[in-house]
């Protein structure tokens, strides 16, 4: 699966793939935990944790089934 996200290396929106598998990414979303995404650069591979904001807006498509 992948989502849109802001990469702070790149400085843009990407597509970001979770580290967590589905399950642990939802529970991770619904708890406030940290979620860390990763997306493939030539310089070698980007990883950090979304933001609150960000895993608000994830949270709400899960629960529309967006995604």
């Amino acid at each position: 699966m992948t989502f849109q996200a802001y990469c702070p290396y790149c400085e843009k929106t990407i597509a970001a793939i979770p580290i967590l598998s589905d399950p642990k990414l939802w529970a991770a979303v619904d708890n406030h935990a940290d979620v860390e995404v990763m997306h493939v650069a030539p310089e070698g591979d980007h990883r950090w944790n979304l933001n609150h904001y960000e895993k608000e807006h994830l949270r709400k498509k899960h629960a529309k089934r967006l995604i």
